[in-house]
């Protein structure tokens, strides 16, 4: 067998393999005799049939099996003969098959790509910092307070923070509803923006229950789940009724809610202030791995294996556009497509470098790191002990505990010969988007 190696990329890899006529009879032979066990011929107990016959009857059957054979037992061994690695099914090409001349084919397939010496080239690095205010407290305990609300109706004008509960339709840029009938609409009034990028107090304000509502909202680029990003469409709501809430007070019963089972307010306030550090913490730890990792990625650029971003694209669209979506109708459209392979990209280029980072500096997440880790993570429950136990009880949950720990040491590593530069920012700068649930 002849092996010949060519590399149109560096994660591609063509092998082209001659394989002598001698070998390919040998497995026609071995085939004759396998079909010679279990042909059905008339006239033939089963295993009797002579290797002529089969030859003469199933000739070219025989001989196909015998070649996709020799095939894959030559395509493996070519690929450790050459400590190759495929990434993906290898596409093979027969350029020759014939008795007299034997069989010469061709595989291509990818490969991960050498990683070779790692580069994080930066001088300093910014780091934001916060600390906890009476005001932050004060803050959540008002968003906990919108979470306990309740809603009565009132048959008046809709102002902020009142709920309107209604039906909605939308009209495409031809014209067409995109609905066969209208859908069902609950919207508490605030003066920001909404996940269709539009703000429903500007429009619904003022209106009272039988009312109607008709407006145009130009949808923003993170709508690509709906497939209309960018497109201009028309929104006509119906109001049905008007509410306004009725907030729970901050008294022992609103505290005992929460978990403070004294009904103390000053425990409850030092229990969120506890919870906010947490918070604090690790948006801190998050947003410096974020930048520790945009710069990893940015100071190591790599070609990525087509077959490997196609994967992990289809997989993180499973993961977040379930069969159900949209009533069964989601397509998986161009523009789902890029933006998934984007993630994907920056999934598989991060991930190969700080596997290499881990191989490297043999990194290895110590128990003691690991208890550290889950402790934190774990003291914001009731029953932190028993999270714990199941936690360490689950292999799963314990692989991912141990997949941050090593990021972790990662980020350290990186960190060990750069400046870091503080700069103070308030508790909502930090944190946001993330709001703290102190409810457990």
């Amino acid at each position: 067998m002849q092996v010949s190696v060519e590399s149109p990329s560096k994660v591609e890899r063509r092998l082209t393999i001659v394989v002598p006529s001698q070998r390919i009879e040998q497995a026609v032979d071995a085939e004759v005799v396998k079909f010679a066990k279990t042909a059905d011929i008339k006239g033939f107990r089963p295993g009797k049939v002579p290797p002529e016959l089969v030859r003469k009857r199933f000739g070219q059957e025989v001989r196909n099996e015998a070649i996709n054979s020799v095939i894959q037992e030559t395509l493996n061994e070519a690929i450790r003969q050459e400590k190759l690695l495929p990434i993906n099914q290898p596409r093979v090409e027969t350029k020759l098959s014939s008795a007299e001349n034997g069989l010469e084919y061709i595989a291509t397939f990818e490969i991960l790509p050498e990683i070779g010496p790692i580069s994080f080239n930066i001088d300093k690095l910014e780091k934001l910092t916060a600390q906890v205010s009476e005001q932050d407290i004060k803050n959540t305990i008002e968003r906990v307070r919108e979470q306990h609300v309740k809603w009565k109706k009132v048959d008046r004008a809709a102002r902020e923070k009142d709920k309107v509960s209604g039906k909605i339709q939308m009209y495409g840029e031809d014209g067409k509803p995109l609905t066969p009938e209208s859908m069902p609409l609950e919207f508490v009034l605030k003066d920001e923006p909404s996940i269709f990028g539009w703000n429903l107090l500007e429009e619904l304000k003022e209106t009272k229950a039988g009312e109607e509502r008709t407006f145009k909202h130009t949808l923003p680029q993170e709508a690509f789940l709906q497939g209309m990003a960018g497109k201009t469409l028309e929104f006509k709501i119906e109001v049905i009724e008007v509410a306004e809430p009725e907030l729970p007070a901050i008294d022992a019963e609103f505290a005992k809610k929460l978990g403070i089972k004294s009904g103390d307010i000053e425990e409850l306030h030092a229990e969120i202030r506890k919870q906010l550090e947490l918070n604090l913490k690790r948006s801190i730890k998050s947003s410096m791995k974020q930048k520790v990792f945009e710069k990893l990625m940015e100071n190591n650029p790599l070609d990525l294996p087509k077959s490997l971003i196609a994967r992990e694209a289809q997989h993180l669209h499973d993961e977040n556009c379930s069969m159900n979506q949209h009533g069964g109708q989601h397509k998986h459209n161009a523009e789902d497509q890029a933006y998934f392979e984007e993630l994907a990209k920056q999934r598989i280029h991060l991930g190969l470098l700080v596997g290499e980072a881990i191989s490297k500096h043999k990194l290895n997440p110590s128990s003691e790191r690991v208890n550290e880790y889950l402790a934190e993570f774990a003291s914001v429950y009731a029953d932190a002990d028993e999270y714990i136990k199941r936690v360490k009880a689950d292999q799963r949950q314990l692989k991912e505990i141990e997949t941050f720990v090593l990021e972790d040491m990662v980020v350290e590593k990186l960190l060990e010969n750069v400046s870091i530069i503080e700069k103070e920012v308030s508790y909502e700068e930090l944190i946001a988007p993330k709001q703290a649930n102190p409810e457990k």
